[in-house]
């Protein structure tokens, strides 16, 4: 799964909220659950991260976008098939920022494993492994 994080606004820097700390917390959260990869062109299925400034107000979205088939149009698209957000005032606090954009994608991989438990548990069973 690959993973792309909007440019930042202006008034990020002002906080010391920087885009490259969003990609390492999203990163590391993805690595972890091992669902990351880091070329896009390889990869179908990607994270989509924004964090949007205005004032003393931000927004976060979060989603996971999957590129889908219409059969009955016979034409293929990237969709949203996962998304989640917050709106709220930041108090000039990039750590907690940094820590919302993580509650949020801690939320999409307790979801997203759940939902995908069968097909990664046997993405990453030991080859070697016999059923006793």
């Amino acid at each position: 799964m690959g993973l792309v994080v909007e440019e930042l606004t202006p008034d990020a820097a002002g906080i010391g909220l920087t885009r490259d700390s969003l990609i390492a917390a999203v990163e590391s959260r993805l690595r972890a659950a091992r669902i990351f990869s880091s070329s896009l062109f390889r990869v179908q299925d990607y994270r989509y991260v924004n964090v949007h400034f205005v004032g003393r107000a931000f927004s976060i979205t979060v989603e996971l976008n999957k590129t889908l088939y219409d059969a009955p149009l016979s034409t293929t698209g990237r969709a949203a098939s996962w998304s989640d957000g917050i709106t709220r005032t930041h108090g000039r606090d990039s750590a907690g920022l940094v820590s919302a954009v993580s509650r949020l994608l801690d939320q999409f991989l307790v979801e997203y494993l759940r939902v995908n438990e069968e097909a990664c548990n046997a993405r990453f069973a030991p080859a070697n492994a016999t059923e006793g």
